[in-house]
């Protein structure tokens, strides 16, 4: 039998893919340029500041504590707006749009995958998919450092690496291991079932947006317990980031079924600060 657990060490960028109606292959995107629209410059200090990340995940190395050997320098609320405003998506909305080359292409595989039979498809086909979406997430909202190729203890790997289960979920539909800098994902519900794109797609983003805080932020600033780990690290920047995320991938998609992934966490948010307000910090 085949293994229920498939593991990529590095995550390739995909192959260029034709664009709908047109016989021209469209080039990837580098996440600094763009053919069809021209993006405002990233402001000297923003570029300072994704240099400086940058460098954290090129000397990642955790240690007794979790510590790394380069810390980042950048609390939540800063790493978070960075993400919002200095990436692709951010400064795409700055000019009043989400239609360029990286954003159509994302627009474009989603309806693509979304005509293919999940139920049907192989562990492998399906884990293409997902890592798919996990490196145009990784593009568009966090600069490429997600899947940016460092030196490991056995070789050239990404920063984080990407692993799916095609076995039945427990309790978590994914999960972002700091120790192991991996993102898990989980292909079927808890009944066995497969899961939907929309699902998987949503369930990738909510572990990439652990995954930047927690390896991109400073740990030791006087917030880090309230903007990143309470309530095991759902913080206030996590809400907020992943909201902003969602809401970008059901402007580009219309799917409605992230409305009701927004919906969702929107009420899982509203529950840990309703907790926090009863209980206290967790």
């Amino acid at each position: 039998m085949p293994s229920t657990i498939r593991v990529d060490g590095v995550v390739k960028r995909p192959p260029p893919v034709p664009l709908t109606g047109s016989g021209d292959v469209s080039p990837e995107p580098t996440g600094n340029t763009n053919s069809s629209t021209v993006l405002p410059p990233i402001s000297p200090q923003h570029e300072l500041d994704i240099k400086s990340l940058a460098l954290v995940a090129d000397n990642r190395q955790v240690k007794k504590f979790w510590k790394p050997r380069v810390a980042s320098n950048l609390g939540a609320e800063i790493t978070t707006s960075l993400a919002m405003s200095a990436s692709l998506a951010g400064r795409q909305l700055g000019l009043g749009t989400i239609e360029t080359e990286s954003t159509r292409l994302f627009t474009e595989r989603f309806h693509v995958h979304k005509q293919k039979d999940m139920k049907t498809l192989s562990h492998d086909q399906l884990h293409e998919i997902a890592g798919e979406f996990f490196w145009r997430i990784d593009d568009i909202f966090f600069f490429g450092l997600l899947t940016r190729e460092i030196k490991g203890k056995r070789g050239r790997r990404s920063l984080v690496r990407f692993i799916t289960d095609d076995s039945a979920a427990t309790e978590n539909q994914g999960i972002f291991r700091p120790k192991e800098d991996h993102i898990k994902v989980w292909l079927r519900d808890t009944s066995g079932e497969r899961r939907r794109l929309e699902q998987l797609i949503a369930t990738i983003a909510h572990e990439c947006v652990h995954a930047y805080l927690c390896i991109f932020t400073d740990y030791r600033d006087p917030n880090y317990e309230e903007h990143v780990l309470e309530h095991y690290y759902h913080g206030t920047m996590f809400w907020e980031l992943v909201e902003f995320i969602l809401l970008i991938i059901f402007l580009l998609t219309r799917s409605p079924l992230f409305q009701w992934e927004i919906k969702k966490h929107r009420g899982l948010s509203e529950l840990c600060a309703s907790y926090k307000r009863e209980f206290g910090p967790r």
